[in-house]
């Protein structure tokens, strides 16, 4: 069951768990974070509280979307995971919950926001950190296409989210960390990957035979996860 409600002006989705593990989930680009989405279905399926924000300037959020709003609605939802309580915003009712522990999920661009964010333990999945590390016309034909295909779904500045990505400084440390590398991924390159090990030398590793959108069937999710309890 999916309840909808708000968080310091970020629009949140909470999946209820049967146990006391929360899971902030911090999407890629472009993807709807939403019930049918194969990560948010796989994560429920675990068990775990489940809190998915929508970054704002995205769907039906307002504002522009940006890093500095990505990481400030991933840390809302942090910070609505351990307040167990919250108004879903259907029925005008009141909710409830107890975790004892947060880890933040990121996928992709979600990397960023979810390394950026306070919580109890941090995995990154296919994790795009280092834009130096990229082509800028691969970025920008990236961001034309999110444009031309979701078109009223993105409110992006072009320039001002490139000069953002550019000037992204990642905390100092990150504990616990687990990073999961898709040995079949092209869009995350080994020396991202050599990059971001480099930066956080304590982190686990796990590498899965997976591209940069993974089959989710290929990861041992429980593994993955249940490391950081």
């Amino acid at each position: 069951m999916e309840f909808r409600t708000e968080h310091k002006g970020v629009a949140v989705s909470y999946y209820p768990g049967c146990n006391r593990v929360a899971v902030v989930y911090a999407s890629g680009l472009p993807q709807y974070p939403s019930g049918y989405h194969p990560f948010v279905r796989t994560l429920c399926d675990l068990g775990y509280h489940l809190f998915v924000p929508k970054y704002p300037g995205s769907w039906e959020t307002s504002g522009v979307f940006g890093v500095a709003n990505s990481v400030m609605a991933v840390q809302a939802a942090v910070e609505l995971a351990r307040t167990g309580r919250c108004i879903e915003t259907y029925n005008n009712e009141r909710v409830t919950w107890t975790v004892s522990k947060i880890i933040v999920v990121g996928f992709s661009y979600g990397a960023l926001p979810a390394l950026m964010s306070v919580a109890d333990a941090h995995v990154v999945i296919c994790p795009f950190t280092n834009v130096l590390l990229h082509q800028k016309g691969d970025l920008e034909q990236t961001l034309a296409f999110i444009r031309r295909a979701y078109k009223h779904v993105y409110r992006i500045d072009n320039e001002a989210f490139l000069k953002e990505l550019d000037e992204v400084i990642l905390p100092e440390t990150v504990r616990p960390l687990t990073v999961v590398i898709g040995a079949k991924d092209s869009v995350v390159s080994p020396e991202e990957v050599s990059w971001l090990l480099h930066r956080y030398p304590d982190a686990r590793i796990k590498v899965s035979e997976v591209a940069h959108t993974p089959n989710l069937a290929e990861i041992d999710w429980r593994e993955v996860l249940e490391e950081n309890i």
